[in-house]
């Protein structure tokens, strides 16, 4: 694929590991909304410069031209840690790379023996240097020594020199910013040299000077969800955090939710804000007892990027299950019940209630028995002989009372016996 800048050069692009990289250096004029840069060959903390190259003409090709600091940072206030997405000198939807990409970048390429040169694992300069243009040298796995061996990985990195009000180093050395600054005065570049094997990166990189610039692409963000707290029965809040921005602004994170798994933000979903960061929202509008699940999520101009999921039960009445009733008298029962489910909430009450009517609640006659969640035992007084009951075990939290399934007892009548007197008359008397 290729790339076009405002005054219409065209770049190539190659894949690097999980990296995206421009392969060739920026050639441009202007930023991408067209404000001039300005030619010079003096220095300045302050106007954006661009230089050409040491032996090169207004049509630099592959050498690019050399950019001061402020003219690669578009006049941005970075952070020390380069993590700030720095458009900058670069065209739409490219940045310039940060400190830490340029470590990705090494450390991909140390990991692959196709890149490495010789037995030490950092000698993977080669791999990235243009196989032309370099002055020669006799190092053994120097940038200039074979170059028919060089540019393995297709970067293409050309030996612009640098630029210090004159240009200078053409042929000896790329050196290419980043995004991350040291101080006031330095900020951050690596260089490939032609008499080196390795990558130097050096936070020596005075901003005066004009160096190349490398572009690279963006990443989706990375974000996790944290954990779930502050559970209700019909809402909660999601805790989560923009781990990385993936090179590029997040214009947006929040939290995305559904009663079925792996939400998107075609479901529920509220958003917290934008940009790195831990971050909270609530969770609204939830029903009782149900199961949730959870996901972070974050937007960025590559991609929107969903973190792990989180699964979670909204609070609920209590459960519970009425017992058998025995132990009848004519005017006493035993019944009970086991509390399996608190609703996610302590139970603070549980007992038995009965009535005459059917499905009996808290209102009419019952017990309390404890709290908490198991078995228990309850004895209901005053009964009615000859009477129908009906009965519910329940238990009570936060929330309200559940009631179990209803038993019916009746308290039978006792029967009534009457013995009559015995009366003898004589021993001839019939009785």
């Amino acid at each position: 694929t290729s790339v076009t800048d405002y005054d219409g050069n065209v770049y190539h692009t190659v894949a690097i590991g999980n990296q995206c990289w421009l392969r060739e250096n920026m050639q441009t004029t202007h930023y991408s909304n067209g404000d001039a840069i300005t030619l010079s060959n003096g220095t300045s903390t302050n106007t954006a410069y661009y230089y050409l190259p040491e032996n090169t003409s207004s049509d630099a090709g592959l050498a690019g031209y050399l950019y001061n600091w402020v003219a690669v940072m578009n006049h941005e206030n970075p952070t020390e840690t380069g993590s700030a997405y720095i458009q900058g000198v670069c065209p739409e939807g490219w940045h310039v790379p940060s400190n830490e990409e340029w470590i990705r970048l090494q450390t991909f390429l140390r990991g692959k023996d196709e890149y490495v040169c010789g037995d030490e694992r950092s000698n993977v300069a080669k791999s990235l240097a243009i196989n032309t243009t370099w002055n020669v040298s006799s190092n053994f796995c120097a940038v200039g020594n074979d170059l028919w061996l060089n540019n393995s990985t297709g970067f293409t990195a050309f030996p612009a020199g640098y630029a210090h009000g004159n240009s200078m180093d053409y042929g000896r050395s790329a050196r290419f910013w980043s995004s991350t600054q040291y101080n006031n005065v330095f900020a951050y570049y690596c260089m490939l040299n032609y008499d080196n094997s390795s990558v130097i990166r050096s936070n020596y990189g005075e901003k005066t000077c004009g160096m190349s610039v490398r572009c690279v692409s963006a990443d989706a963000p990375k974000v996790t969800l944290s954990t779930i707290s502050d559970i209700t029965d019909t809402s909660a809040i999601g805790n989560g955090e923009v781990m990385d921005t993936g090179g590029a602004p997040v214009t947006e994170k929040g939290l995305c939710w559904s009663s079925g798994h792996f939400p998107t933000l075609a479901d529920s979903h509220i958003a917290c804000g934008n940009g790195m960061g831990s971050f909270s929202g609530l969770l609204s509008g939830l029903t009782m007892g149900t199961t949730y699940y959870v996901r972070a999520y974050a937007i960025n101009m590559v991609d929107t990027s969903y973190s792990n999921q989180i699964s979670f039960v909204t609070l609920n009445k209590p459960t519970v299950i009425t017992a058998v009733v025995a132990n009848i008298t004519e005017s006493t029962a035993v019944s009970g019940g086991n509390v399996t489910y608190d609703g996610g909430t302590t139970v603070t009450a549980r007992g038995v209630c009965w009535s005459t009517s059917q499905n009996p609640t808290i209102n009419d006659s019952h017990t309390i028995d404890g709290n908490g969640t198991g078995s228990f035992t309850s004895s209901m007084t005053g009964l009615a002989h000859g009477t129908t009951y009906y009965v519910r075990a329940y238990a009570t939290n936060i929330l309200g009372t559940g009631y179990g399934n209803q038993v019916t007892f009746v308290l039978v009548d006792v029967p009534t016996v009457i013995t009559n007197v015995v009366s003898f008359l004589d021993s001839s008397a019939i009785y």
